[in-house]
């Protein structure tokens, strides 16, 4: 039997008795934009992660946007960021107009140092945005302390971390604003592109709102140039009856990951995640590292065991970004990190048994 990277099937089967009435009641009313459903889920997910406001948009990359130019920030700025992230989170900043400046990854992580960021700062630096990767909650009580000296904006790309958490705080509790993102394969996605900001700041909060929607604060009333970026209320009811099932959801991946790396943290020559005994990572993704990469996955596939690549190509060497004038070995850790990264299957129902079986996959072909 195959075990696919993802497989999305198992959570429906386990909403579709309450989405369905849902659902169809909202196609028989018509009513697909804002409402009831939007407004409920921006004061639950906002309670969750425990902010004041959450504000519901299409995607995280708009959350990025939209909120680092609600902040003024734009040509002749600079923003931080790890170079070991997807392309959103660069592309956010370029959006604006303003410049990303990457920074290197610890040798043996998958974040940045507070250290790095420091050291990158120049008078043109207006944010930092640090990306809890892979669903690993980073601690950045030290980020918001040098953000705050600075005078700067701390950003997080928390769309890989819903209810991860870092001594005992959630991701998106750390910096002024988070992003998050609800594309349907994270731990909380929809069933089409989402994401929503969430923040503690009304003056941003009441930004966004007008941004979302043409830059209007009622109707015909253009109070500044936006764009149409909301979220649709059918993917702010499937959120809303997942947001139930996410902290279940969440321990049963970590469950998942503790099994990964007991089989597998004892095998010579293979990288695997750590987190501190005070951190609880949501498992967004289990990614291994090998000198040997590509022929671990086709050994996998052989198998019938499905793997991904998150990422396989670093963000400063691709073509979209030749503009950055980063050439290979600039940035060395995460260039390794991008060449040596497989994802393993992993998610909410994922059964013990096949996380077992592709362990054993992966050791055989590690071992020989």
């Amino acid at each position: 039997m195959k075990i696919p990277f993802l497989d999305l099937g198992p959570q429906w089967a386990e909403i579709r008795e309450e989405a369905e009435p849902l659902l169809g009641g909202m196609f028989a009313a018509g009513r697909f934009i804002g409402g009831e459903q939007v407004e409920l889920f921006e004061k639950e997910f906002a309670a969750y992660i425990g902010r004041r406001f959450c504000v519901a948009l299409s995607s995280g990359t708009a959350a990025e946007h939209f909120c680092l130019r609600a902040w003024g920030v734009g040509p002749g700025d600079e923003v931080i960021l790890p170079a070991n992230t997807f392309i959103a989170t660069s592309e956010a900043v370029a959006l604006t107009g303003a410049t990303p400046v990457l920074i290197d990854i610890e040798p043996e992580g998958v974040h940045a140092s507070v250290e790095a960021a420091a050291r990158a700062i120049t008078p043109r630096t207006r944010a930092i945005m640090p990306v809890h990767l892979f669903g690993h909650c980073m601690n950045l009580v030290r980020w918001r302390a040098l953000a705050d000296a600075h005078g700067l904006k701390l950003i997080e790309d928390a769309c890989q971390a819903h209810g991860s958490l870092s001594g005992g705080k959630r991701a998106g509790t750390f910096g002024h604003a988070a992003a998050f993102s609800f594309y349907p394969g994270k731990n909380l996605g929809a069933c089409g592109d989402a994401g929503a900001l969430v923040t503690d700041d009304e003056a941003l909060y009441d930004a966004l709102l007008m941004i979302r929607n043409h830059g209007a604060s009622k109707p015909f009333d253009h109070q500044l140039l936006g764009s149409t970026e909301r979220m649709d209320a059918i993917q702010a009811a499937v959120l809303r009856i997942k947001l139930k099932r996410l902290d279940d959801w969440n321990d049963r991946r970590r469950a998942r990951a503790a099994q990964y790396v007991e089989a597998l943290a004892p095998v010579e020559g293979l990288w695997v995640p750590r987190w501190d005994d005070a951190d609880s990572p949501c498992h967004h993704l289990f990614v291994v590292r090998h000198s040997a990469r590509d022929g671990l996955a086709r050994h996998l596939a052989e198998e019938g065991i499905g793997t991904g690549m998150h990422y396989p190509v670093p963000i400063h060497l691709m073509p979209a970004n030749r503009w950055m004038g980063l050439q290979r070995g600039s940035l060395p850790h995460a260039e390794k990190a991008c060449e040596t990264g497989l994802s393993l299957p992993m998610g909410p129902h994922l059964a013990a048994e096949d996380c077992a079986r592709v362990a054993q996959a992966v050791r055989h072909f590690v071992e020989r």
